[in-house]
């Protein structure tokens, strides 16, 4: 899938604006306003697949809604991500996610 990365964000530092991630299933975060969204997938159906097989159903429940996002709560932040980032190990675009929000995310 084509997502979109806001690398200006802590949570995505050292990425790049566009990711390719692996999905597995069609969970999803709608967009929400106490939520930072950090990565979402292309809001085109006709360029979110690059790959792979999905149905147009699922395609249109993809597109545009959120699958990296942080939310604060109380003193501390709470880290949504949505894809399998440690997938066998060989997902490299996202699995600096999850180095970002063990090691910078709580320092932000």
């Amino acid at each position: 899938m084509n997502a979109v990365i806001d690398n200006t964000h802590p949570l995505a530092f050292g990425m790049r604006s566009e990711l390719y991630t692996l999905r597995f299933d069609t969970d999803v975060l709608q967009p929400d306003p106490d939520l930072q969204t950090v990565g979402y997938y292309e809001k085109n159906t006709t360029n979110l697949l690059v790959a792979g097989l999905a149905t147009s159903n699922n395609l249109k429940h993809l597109a545009g809604n959120t699958f990296a996002a942080v939310k604060p709560m109380g003193k501390g932040k709470i880290v949504f991500l949505l894809d399998n980032t440690q997938y066998r190990m060989f997902w490299i675009g996202g699995m600096r996610m999850m180095q970002n929000a063990v090691m910078l995310m709580p320092s932000f």
